[in-house]
């Protein structure tokens, strides 16, 4: 064999191997944003709840390469206390090998035990209805409400790479609190972009 074609054929086999492990994609990184995230912020201006005005943003939306987030709250006719706040996250980059969906897959499953483990009772021995939780369908790829009687709901949905919280305070602990609650959520998903 030639001495100047053995250096050549040594390089191809070199290239032929490298392309065998390469799948083709570039590597995922911190703060790369996720070219396969579906959401990437919210348009809306806070929803409005029934018979009333729009929430109000409590702080600017926060914005960076790995995520966005904003928070509206409500308040009592009084404008004393907190009746419905809502939060959205917008997971936007992909961090640890996770992808954007992954992780706000994982933030939800972390909710729900969370959410679950403490559907029980405050004192031991009480009378008082245990705090529950419920799975929701329709909204979403995936929500479930935690119901706590004599203080309101708290509904948790997921869209693809977001996630939507909402705080429904009512003393009362009907069903319109769960009801209210939801509709919210529904309108939040709607402003995703």
């Amino acid at each position: 064999m030639n001495i100047a074609v053995r250096p050549l054929i040594l390089l191809g086999t070199a290239l032929l191997a490298v392309s065998a492990c390469d799948n083709g994609g570039t590597p995922e990184s911190a703060n790369t944003p996720d070219a396969a995230a579906k959401w990437s912020g919210f348009a809306k201006e806070c929803p409005a709840l029934p018979g009333q005005e729009p929430g109000k943003r409590s702080a600017a939306a926060y914005r960076s390469p790995t995520l966005f987030s904003v928070r509206c709250q409500y308040r009592t006719a009084d404008n004393k206390k907190e009746k419905v706040a809502l939060s959205v996250t917008v997971y936007r980059a992909a961090s640890g090998g996770s992808t954007a969906e992954q992780l706000a897959i994982g933030v939800m499953e972390k909710d729900r035990a969370t959410a679950t483990a403490t559907a029980q009772p405050a004192v031991t021995g009480s009378t008082a209805p245990a705090a529950s939780t419920e799975p929701l369908d329709g909204l979403g790829d995936n929500a479930f409400a935690r119901l706590v009687p004599k203080r309101g709901v708290r509904v948790y949905a997921r869209s693809a790479n977001a996630l939507v919280q909402v705080d429904y305070t009512d003393p009362e602990g009907g069903g319109e609190a769960l009801a209210e609650a939801t509709e919210i959520t529904r309108q939040a998903l709607t402003g995703l972009l």
